[in-house]
C-alpha cells in the first residue's frame, strides 16, 4: 500500500472478492485497502457497475444471507 504522504489513486477497480472478504474478515489486507480509501474518499472515485452491484448482492447473500447483503451495499 502506499506511503502515508503518498497521492492516492484517482480511480480504483475493485473486484468482488474486495468487497466480501474486507466485509466478512476485519483483519484483512482488503479490509485495509477499503480502509485506505474511505480515508481518501474526497480523492478517489469509486465506481459501482449494475453489473457488479448484481454481483454483489448475489455473492453476499450465498455467503452471510440477503440481510448482510444489503448491509454491504449501504
Amino acid at each position: 500500500m502506499a506511503g502515508e504522504n503518498a497521492t492516492p489513486p484517482r480511480r480504483v477497480l475493485l473486484d468482488t472478492n474486495i468487497f466480501i472478504i474486507a466485509f466478512s474478515e476485519p483483519t484483512s489486507t482488503e479490509r485495509d485497502v477499503l480502509g485506505y480509501l474511505t480515508d481518501h474518499r474526497a480523492e478517489v472515485a469509486l465506481l459501482l457497475s449494475d453489473e457488479m452491484q448484481d454481483q454483489l448482492l448475489r455473492v453476499a447473500k450465498r455467503v452471510k444471507g440477503k440481510d448482510w447483503a444489503g448491509l454491504l451495499l449501504s
